[in-house]
């Protein structure tokens, strides 16, 4: 006789469950889950109640969580907010911190009863990563892709290549895409594809993203020449963009070679100040960035970054 598949199987409606309810059947015993509505005053008192013996609260992980709620990109995605055997919340804390500072409620999904001596196996799984999320929405070049935008939001915050102070959801990633234009990503990966060691091969992408915003040709000869070098037999178009071109592959290849290697934010900021050189007609005898000297911006680039390309 065939097994009845949905035997058991019940549809989950989201009901509003406030503290007292939730209280109960923490403390029931019962193996058992429920898709609820939370309030940020009963996120509150969980928190304070029945969150002993929990990780400490990362400040930066409920701050990135309070800007997707706030942008409105937090939705229900089944992820749980588990509880143990012990009425304590085993997995879930942050969303809860979130919510706690919050004004409007979410939905989540509840579980109840987990065995407590299986805390350590809870979130050890590897978490999904920007390119993760990219491949799976179908999108090519995906960890590339990634590695570019990041590097594009930190010009737009004005300090290009200071990855390590950068906040942004996969949401955020899938939002920033479609801003830029994925053609356009793409296309400057391309161009970019088997840069030579002397520098980053997806800040390279982002750089010609940049460049390509003000003069398409120009940034593709640019980017040929700084990875290249003057080829012997080639004409190029202009004589002062093969010369700025020229010096900052020299700067890069003297910084690979050094015994300390630079920030990317210094890495970066030659890179603009060649192109800028190159731009204004005045090319600089000497490619640097000084400790205290802001990132320079594009010259040639005005308004927000994937508009008008």
């Amino acid at each position: 006789m065939a097994v009845d598949c949905y035997s058991g199987v019940q549809d989950l409606n989201a009901v509003a469950l406030v503290y007292d309810d939730i209280c109960e059947l923490a403390h029931s015993g019962r193996s058992c889950v429920a898709r609820a509505w939370l309030s940020p005053e009963t996120a509150q008192r969980l928190l304070s109640f029945h969150n002993a013996n929990n990780r400490p609260i990362r400040p930066s992980k409920v701050k990135s969580l309070k800007e997707q709620h706030s942008a409105g990109k937090f939705v229900y995605n089944g992820e749980t907010i588990t509880f143990g055997t012990d009425g304590n919340i085993m997995n879930g804390q942050h969303r809860l911190a979130m919510l706690a500072e919050s004004e409007s409620p979410i939905e989540v999904l509840l579980v109840f009863g987990v065995p407590v001596d299986v805390f350590a196996s809870i979130d050890t799984g590897a978490p999904r990563s920007a390119g993760d999320v990219l491949a799976c929405d179908g999108y090519s070049y995906w960890n590339q892709k990634a590695a570019v935008m990041r590097y594009l939001h930190t010009y737009e915050a004005g300090s290009m290549g200071a990855i390590g102070s950068l906040r942004m959801s996969n949401a955020d990633f899938l939002d920033s895409l479609e801003r830029y234009g994925d053609a356009k990503v793409e296309r400057s990966i391309v161009v970019c594809a088997g840069f030579s060691r002397i520098t980053r091969p997806s800040l390279a992408a982002a750089l010609h993203y940049l460049f390509a915003t003000v003069d398409d040709a120009a940034a593709d000869e640019f980017i040929e020449i700084v990875k290249d070098g003057i080829l012997v037999g080639r004409r190029y178009s202009d004589r002062l963009m093969a010369e700025a071109a020229s010096q900052l592959r020299a700067t890069l290849t003297n910084f690979v070679m050094g015994s300390r290697r630079p920030f990317q934010t210094t890495v970066a900021g030659v890179w603009i100040k060649a192109w800028n050189g190159y731009r204004t007609g005045k090319v600089p005898k000497i490619l640097a960035l000084k400790s205290n000297e802001p990132s320079p911006s594009v010259h040639g680039l005005e308004g927000p970054l994937g508009q008008g390309r």
